[in-house]
């Protein structure tokens, strides 16, 4: 993750301990315990109100805030922060992806089976060559919308 308004990241394993740091961070060892501190009473809270745990959380200061998310501790500067694109974040659809390869490969199989080989006659306009333009521009098409699902970070 990348921005102007990170000032530094922390890798924290399942024990709360600090893995490794990048930026600028003074006391990575402090901060570590205290976001394994806030996270084993967050996860007390969550489950005193039902949830079986929290993933993630934020503490907003007056000029730097700390966000935790999957074992990475976020420093950020709080006044260019914007928290959309801190903990929301575009993903691959895998199953778009997939469709999107699939019908590209086909579509440039039967391209390909046309050219190298006699079985299509490309000189004249028939439904193969149409199909095979139109199909390659469908597969490329799924394969760019693939990436337009928002998932949370958390």
């Amino acid at each position: 993750m990348k921005g102007k308004e990170i000032l530094g990241e922390l890798n924290i394993n399942q024990s709360g301990k600090v893995i490794g740091h990048a930026g600028d961070i003074e006391n990575p060892e402090e901060i570590g315990e205290i976001i394994s501190y806030n996270l084993k009473k967050g996860m007390e809270e969550a489950k005193d109100l039902g949830f079986s745990s929290i993933h993630g959380f934020a503490m907003i200061g007056s000029e730097r805030s700390l966000a935790f998310m999957k074992g990475k501790a976020l420093i950020l500067d709080t006044k260019q922060t914007s928290w959309q694109d801190i903990f929301l974040g575009y993903v691959f659809s895998k199953w778009i992806l997939i469709l999107g390869i699939v019908v590209t490969i086909l579509a440039l199989g039967i391209m390909a089976t046309g050219v190298f080989t006699n079985i299509f006659t490309w000189f004249s306009l028939n439904s193969r060559l149409y199909f095979s333009i139109a199909a390659l521009i469908v597969g490329i098409s799924l394969i760019f919308m693939s990436k337009s699902e928002l998932s949370y970070r958390l």
